[in-house]
């Protein structure tokens, strides 16, 4: 009362201003109030909205959303889940998750999970994400990226989340990619030349199979190697492969030949180079297909060597006929000028002062004589009386004999026992190694060895071909000497008839040739190997023959 009083007269007391000041601070004070309210009012629309967004983007996101308590109870489902694992929300509320998409192997660490959430007070992270195996409605498994999160409210039991990312398709794309690469592989794997595949800076990438096996290498070491330094000869124009390389990244395909060389044994071989740019994997590389052309090689080395040999032998009987005529005519003229002479020293006593100089046109006409011989040895072939005989006896006896009179020399024999018996005719085949006998005591000029070599030999289809022979049981001779040898170019002229490196009347030229006409006229084969400054070996094969003689 007193109180109402006393205020009562305070308002009394107050001026008409303060009064209306009062009255604006409420009517001030009422507007902050309406505002606020309105504010609290938009604040709670914009909260719901906002909620309803969150809804909407939880629900339809391509990302699968659960949400279950800490007992394992599913109580959010969003559509991504349904699609991912194949039940629908009302399918999914209500269960235990671990009941619907967790596997046996994994559901210990999913009850870890869950005694890990009710432990959270607080929202984050409480299993590491990862790529798992969940189970599907029907069965199968899915692979998801899956991250386990919890959301907690303060004093109450927290909620916990899980986000699975579907891995499927980018586990088909992989699995197809995968597929793909081990299809490549095998085809390349099958493919009979080395393959090398490069960046195009030059490091290699990749190998296949083939270039293992051709080189000699493993994988690991091939990746670790550069075709210059490892897997190419020296005697290559590397100067050569920047321009190569050059081209081939513009687009060009290039094919060359090249000297391959194995890294750890360091032998050679020729190849043929293929090289193209190509796209793998979206990444240019360039492609080197290494074809071995040893073979093809071979196979031209062959036909050249049998072109020439052809050649040498339509030569050879060109020659053969012109100097049987010519033998023929000239050993006349000999015969008429050796009978005028023993007509002139029929009765001449020795001390006649033409008597020596009767005997000197006598020599003379006998060396004639016996090069005119020689010339039709090399005309007719050398086959006169063809008998089966025993080379071991004819070598040894010539052999001996030629010792004797070049004594400088020292002659080996290396004979077989039981070699098989030729068919030839004997004079012409002893006049065939006497020939070259001679020859290499010219070429040793002094002191030397001399080996004379036989054996049973057998020559299949290949070996045979190359010296122009039938496959077959044969005698190989080798006469072997330790003189000057000869360059690659003296060999392939040696059978040649009047060729000769001797000085101007040393040599007929026609020993070798001779030789070589009587040993192709009995079916047989000579060749000569040699180095120069390291001696020179004379191979001769003669058919072996079943027959003895008598």
């Amino acid at each position: 009362m007193n109180n109402s009083m006393h205020g009562g007269r305070e308002d009394h007391n107050k001026t008409k201003d303060q009064l209306i000041n009062e009255l604006a601070e409420m009517r001030r004070e009422i507007e902050e109030l309406k505002k606020s309210e309105d504010g609290r009012r938009e604040a709670e629309k914009t909260f719901r909205e906002r909620e309803e967004q969150f809804r909407n983007l939880m629900e339809y996101m391509p990302v699968s959303v659960q949400g279950y308590r800490t007992d394992g109870t599913v109580v959010y489902w969003n559509k991504a889940s349904e699609t991912i694992y194949g039940y629908s929300s009302d399918e999914a509320l209500g269960r235990n998750l671990g009941d619907l998409i967790i596997p046996t192997e994994l559901k210990p660490l999913f009850r870890e999970g869950l005694v890990l959430g009710k432990q959270l007070r607080k929202s984050g992270e409480f299993m590491p994400p990862g790529e798992l195996l969940l189970l599907h409605k029907h069965g199968h498994l899915v692979p998801v990226y899956s991250i386990h999160t919890a959301s907690v409210s303060e004093g109450k039991e927290p909620l916990l989340f899980c986000m699975d990312v579907d891995l499927s398709e980018r586990k088909r794309t992989e699995e197809a990619l995968m597929a793909s690469e081990r299809n490549l592989r095998t085809i390349l794997d099958s493919v009979n030349d080395a393959i090398f595949i490069h960046t195009v800076d030059g490091k290699i990438i990749d190998v296949n199979k083939k270039t293992l096996e051709l080189y000699g290498v493993k994988r690991e070491e091939a990746l670790q190697m550069t075709i210059e330094n490892n897997f190419s000869a020296s005697d290559n124009p590397v100067d050569t492969l920047p321009g190569i390389w050059e081209s081939t990244l513009r687009g060009e395909k290039k094919v060359f030949e090249w000297r391959a060389r194995s890294p750890h044994d360091g032998s050679t071989w020729n190849v043929e180079v293929f090289l193209r740019r190509i796209t793998l994997n979206d990444q240019d590389v360039i492609l080197a297909a290494v074809h071995d052309i040893t073979g093809r090689k071979q196979m031209e080395e062959r036909r050249l060597e049998l072109e020439r040999r052809l050649l040498q032998t339509q030569k050879l009987e060109g020659i053969g006929v012109l100097a049987g005529g010519i033998a023929h005519d000239f050993n006349n003229i000999l015969m008429g000028i050796q009978g005028y002479v023993s007509l002139m020293l029929h009765g001449m006593e020795t001390a006649h002062r033409h008597y020596q100089k009767l005997k000197n046109i006598e020599e003379l006409v006998q060396s004639g004589s016996n090069l005119t011989g020689q010339l039709l040895g090399f005309a007719r072939g050398g086959k006169y009386e063809v008998k089966p005989m025993d080379l071991n006896a004819l070598i040894a006896r010539s052999a001996d004999m030629f010792a004797q009179t070049r004594r400088e020399l020292t002659v080996h024999r290396k004979l077989a026992e039981n070699l098989a018996f030729v068919e030839a005719d004997r004079v012409q085949i002893e006049q065939v190694f006497l020939n070259l006998y001679l020859n290499a005591w010219q070429a040793m000029s002094g002191e030397g060895d001399l080996t004379i070599e036989t054996e049973n030999a057998f020559l299949d289809e290949t070996y045979a071909s190359q010296r122009s022979l039938a496959p077959g049981k044969y005698v190989k001779v080798s006469v072997v000497d330790t003189g000057v040898g000869m360059d690659e170019t003296t060999q392939k002229r040696v059978f040649e008839p009047f060729f000769t490196t001797r000085e101007l009347g040393r040599g007929s030229g026609l020993g070798l040739a001779s030789a070589y006409g009587i040993i192709k006229h009995h079916g047989g084969a000579i060749e000569v190997s040699s180095e120069k400054g390291r001696g020179t070996t004379f191979t001769i094969y003669l058919g072996a023959s079943g027959k003895k003689t008598g």
